[in-house]
């Protein structure tokens, strides 16, 4: 198998398969081509007009670039173009790893009503005596 693996696994308890899955995720990232061209199965060749494939269809999010080819394979560019800022990949990297949405201060207090816990890092360390241990993860 060159595209997948199986994998048979007996977890220590009923979050081990989550925690296995995440965690090879983050670590596989990390070895990724270094610009989506490069890579043989990305849609982005043919999204520019470098490559025609049949077995790609243009997603919605991609024809509302722009309403002609031209303008559009243009526009897919210029998103290429700026590169990553790096305080927003930290962000990212940071909600990834902790669990946490990545949305507005308004829409994080309002999940946080919902599900009655925290949406956000707290400072390391152990709690103040008789204080509530909230969770930082949304229920599934």
């Amino acid at each position: 198998m060159t595209n997948h693996v199986h994998l048979l696994v007996t977890p220590a308890d009923a979050r081990g398969c989550e925690v296995l899955m995440r965690s090879l995720g983050q670590r596989y990232v990390q070895y990724l081509i270094p610009f989506p061209a490069a890579h043989p199965w990305s849609s982005h060749a043919v999204n520019t007009g470098s490559a025609e494939d049949s077995l790609v269809a243009p997603h919605v999010e991609y024809e509302a670039l722009a309403g002609d080819a031209q303008k559009r394979r243009a526009a897919y560019l210029e998103l290429f173009a700026a590169g990553e800022d790096p305080d927003f990949v930290k962000q990212i990297r940071d909600a990834t790893n902790g669990g946490y949405p990545m949305v507005s201060e308004e829409m994080k207090a309002s999940l946080a009503m919902r599900v009655g816990r925290r949406l956000e890092r707290r400072k390391p360390g152990p709690r103040a005596a008789g204080a509530a241990q909230e969770s930082l993860e949304l229920p599934i």
